[in-house]
């Protein structure tokens, strides 16, 4: 997700953002990034001592892993952006990604533990997306 949010800023750069924008929208990535790394050991953490049982550490497991993969995508699709449009674009099919995922621990998940911190977790990611979004001139 870093690589994402890093190229991000580069095209934010070139297309002539101001610095406060860049700033905001770089503090974002960062707590995209903490928000995940978070959760994710927080996750690993709360399997370990039998509160979240195996079915739903596979699931959020493999949720996440699909976050990471989407994050190279858009890698790939901001390296070719040429303007914030396209960047736009690039964030709101990891946004969707992140959304769609949201709604399926919803359903999947039968831990209320794992539900909760796992619907948490997505929801903070999707309004960090929405925030850079918007500070580049996005739909959301």
């Amino acid at each position: 997700m870093s690589k994402l949010l890093l190229a991000c800023m580069l095209v934010i750069g070139i297309s002539g953002c101001s610095p406060s924008a860049q700033h905001n929208a770089a503090q974002a990535s960062d707590d995209a990034s903490i928000i995940i790394q978070n959760f994710q050991s927080a996750e690993i953490v709360a399997h370990a001592q039998g509160l979240i049982p195996d079915s739903d550490h596979v699931f959020i497991e493999q949720q996440l892993a699909t976050i990471g993969q989407s994050g190279k995508a858009a890698d790939a699709c901001i390296a070719n952006a040429t303007n914030n449009g396209a960047v736009s674009a690039c964030i709101t099919t990891v946004l969707n990604t992140v959304t769609q995922i949201n709604a399926e621990g919803g359903t999947y998940l039968k831990s209320a533990t794992a539900k909760t911190d796992f619907s948490l977790a997505m929801t903070g990611l999707e309004t960090v997306l929405q925030s850079i979004e918007t500070m580049i001139g996005g739909s959301k």
